[in-house]
């Protein structure tokens, strides 16, 4: 082979390399952006390797997939004004009926923070897929709040104040652990609204009497100081003559006067007054 024929084909195949090296590596490198998980399926089979966000590197050769998964965390809640199971929305369901260990019906609503386990990632594929998510954690976190309000030592009364707090602790520490054996990590667990029916309304009105009681009580004490107070005034007036009584009428009008902003009239004697008419002094000062 001529000098000319070599340097003719090293011309064409050194584009040619660099052509295929180029195409090798757009299939090679993978970037995965913020917020996602790539999970690597090769020939239809779920791999344990998971790509986090960024750009990697991936063998090239053989039928692959990335199938993106969400990194950042999710949100699923029951809420009274969902619809159906079948709303399009999979992140809020309707609230959940349960029964307390009182056996007292009740309707709840919660809300569930988690997500996805990197290292568990192929299971939560194989299992459920993408569109499934929602699905089992629906599943298992109903069936963690009826499990713990249903325990023999739940009443209705654990839904407030402190044991509210201890009951919510608890909650969460089973959907937690459940979760967590099907490639969830749970960063929060709210108890929000519970809804006791008749027995709730029971519980309203007694509280509600019971601070009216507290009311009328407290309105009661205010006037008995009000009555010793003018039983003292009285007793006090009886002994002043008729000068020091109308002395100290005298000062008391005037107290109000200095504290007269003009837009309330004064009631007795005072209000019948015509006002100062004071054009006539500007007009003899002119």
């Amino acid at each position: 082979m001529s000098t000319a024929a070599i340097v003719v084909l090293v011309l064409f195949a050194i584009p040619a390399l660099g052509l295929g090296l180029y195409l090798l590596l757009q299939d090679a490198l993978i970037r995965i952006d913020t917020g996602d998980l790539g999970l690597v399926i090769r020939r239809g089979r779920p791999t344990e390797r998971t790509l986090l966000p960024g750009t990697h590197f991936v063998n090239p050769f053989g039928r692959m997939v990335i199938q993106s998964y969400p990194s950042r965390e999710l949100v699923y809640r029951t809420t009274r004004d969902a619809g159906s199971e079948d709303d399009s929305n999979r992140a809020t369901d309707p609230a959940v009926g349960v029964v307390l260990g009182d056996r007292i019906h009740a309707t709840v609503c919660f809300t569930v923070r988690f997500t996805l386990d990197p290292t568990q990632l192929h299971e939560v594929h194989r299992r459920f897929g993408p569109d499934g998510v929602y699905s089992i954690v629906r599943d298992v976190s109903e069936q963690v709040v009826a499990d713990g309000l249903g325990r023999d030592d739940v009443a209705f009364d654990h839904l407030f104040g402190t044991r509210r707090a201890e009951l919510q602790s608890s909650l969460q520490s089973a959907m937690t652990e459940a979760l967590a054996q099907h490639g969830f990590i749970v960063s929060s667990f709210g108890l929000r609204e519970v809804d006791l029916g008749e027995v709730g309304a029971a519980i309203q009105a007694k509280a509600k009497s019971v601070a009216l009681t507290e009311q009328e009580q407290v309105a009661a004490v205010a006037r008995r100081a009000r009555a010793e107070h003018d039983i003292e005034v009285a007793a006090l007036l009886e002994g002043m003559s008729d000068q020091a009584l109308r002395y100290h009428q005298i000062e008391t009008w005037r107290s109000l006067v200095d504290r007269w902003d003009g837009r309330i009239g004064f009631p007795g004697p005072l209000a019948s007054r015509p006002a100062a008419d004071t054009s006539a002094g500007e007009g003899s000062m002119s």
